[in-house]
């Protein structure tokens, strides 16, 4: 990530001079960012990143020939266009365009961050807020260093409240996040083993995720902190943090009946009231993200019948926590990312579900990013579903295959292996979980399931 400058000094090709106040006026006649210049009939103004492969810079004229009507470059470029702008770091100006921009929003902000459900989580809680506000939030998962300053600058004007989501990979990463969209409130949704390769360890994840209570403690922010997890609920108080608890006896959780399904219900109880809530989740770990988003809720004035009405309508799309019923199956489909935690609960779900006569299949991609730990971790994974009689198992990927595995798992090298196997092989009535990392594109499998 980029060190967040103090002001910004723009060349024009004669010279001229722009500072970071006479940009904002520019994004306030048009006020509306982008980093693809593909982009045909979108206005705003056109920043030309440089990735590892492409330089956005050189595409420029694309943005402007495609309805831009200022694009910013760095000072490599040549440019003879007045409409194309220099400057010496295009990310680092989009940021400071976009802190100051937030600076000028007086509005709450949530910065939400996590191992595990941070999108889950996201999306519920935009359905809940926005029964009664009108919500800016975080597209997909454009939760990094450059994708929060386009959440902020993307946002509806009219919005009463941004839900901002933050992802890290190395320490820093959520301070340099909150410098950025300056958090009013903030939520971690869990702690858990994810890019060790970039935190050393949990405890490495433990303390970059808790960046974002530090910062909302310094400046007089509020948290809402899970009371399942004793290191979090340790991190607010040690820091005096304002907070609002849930998951405990005496505020909002969740109870929930055996699982007669693949989707989750739960009753959510708070100050002796009950409301169920039959969601379109898979997998009880959400039970404790539907809760953090009732506990937003309540802080925000709204009624527990109304949160319990909005979660039960939210549909989960892009591989996460879906469950779908093809003619032959049931598919459990979590494949958009996965981690040694997030496997395991997928795994923990998959055993808590009573469907009689119908057989249990889990299909597991490798888990990337996990540096020395790797083959370990896959290992654990291996070792959790050999105790475990009553579910066939598939594992794809190289990693999984340098494991010590039984001799009644399958094993696939490649994806591609498996896709083939499946063209010959027709799967009836199974309960079939599909999780992995989204480099091993397993969803590609669903429609042969």
């Amino acid at each position: 990530m980029h060190t967040q400058p103090t002001f910004v000094v723009f060349l024009f090709p004669y010279c001229s001079s722009m500072d970071i106040e006479e940009l904002y006026r520019h994004y306030q006649h048009d006020p509306k960012v982008l980093i693809d210049s593909r982009q045909k009939g979108a206005s705003g103004i056109f920043f030309g990143l440089k990735g590892e492969q492409v330089d956005g810079g050189k595409y420029a004229a694309q943005a402007l020939e495609n309805g831009c009507t200022l694009a910013i470059v760095d000072d490599t470029h040549d440019v003879s266009d007045a409409r194309i702008v220099r400057v010496h770091d295009v990310l680092a100006t989009l940021q400071a365009l976009a802190l100051f921009h937030r600076k000028q929003l007086a509005i709450p902000v949530i910065g939400l961050t996590g191992t595990n459900g941070k999108t889950t989580t996201k999306e519920l809680l935009v359905k809940v807020l926005e029964s009664r506000y009108k919500v800016g939030y975080t597209r997909g998962n454009f939760n990094n260093h450059i994708g929060v300053p386009l959440t902020l600058l993307n946002m509806e004007p009219e919005a009463d409240i941004a839900v901002v989501e933050m992802g890290a990979n190395q320490p820093g990463d959520i301070r340099e996040l909150c410098h950025i969209a300056l958090p009013t409130h903030g939520l971690i949704t869990n702690i858990g083993k994810a890019h060790l390769e970039g935190f050393g360890s949990e405890e490495g994840v433990l303390k970059t995720k808790c960046e974002l209570f530090e910062f909302l403690a310094k400046h007089h922010g509020e948290a809402f902190v899970t009371g399942s997890d004793e290191r979090l609920v340790a991190c607010s108080k040690r820091l005096n943090l304002s907070s609002h608890f849930f998951h405990t006896p005496d505020s909002v959780y969740a109870e929930w009946p055996e699982q007669k399904s693949p989707l989750v219900a739960i009753d959510l109880v708070h100050k002796g009231f009950r409301q169920r809530v039959h969601s379109n989740l898979s997998g009880i770990y959400n039970a404790n993200n539907m809760v953090a988003a009732a506990a937003v809720g309540l802080a925000f004035g709204l009624s527990l019948k109304t949160i319990s009405k909005q979660l039960a309508t939210y549909v989960p799309e892009n591989n996460r926590s879906q469950y779908t019923q093809t003619a032959n199956n049931h598919l459990l489909v979590d494949a958009y990312n996965a981690n040694p935690t997030s496997m395991f609960l997928a795994l923990d779900n998959v055993n808590r579900i009573a469907m009689n006569g119908t057989q249990k299949l889990v299909i597991l991609g490798d888990m990337f990013e996990l540096g020395d730990e790797s083959i370990q971790e896959h290992q654990k994974i291996v070792d959790q579903l050999a105790s475990d009689q009553d579910v066939e198992v598939w594992l794809v990927g190289p990693r999984f295959g340098q494991t010590r595995r039984p001799k009644a798992c399958k094993h696939f090298a490649t994806t591609d292996v498996l896709l083939n196997y499946l063209k010959n092989t027709t799967l009836r009535n199974k309960l079939i979980l599909i999780k992995g990392s989204r480099g091993m594109r397993l969803e590609r499998c669903l429609e042969l399931l």
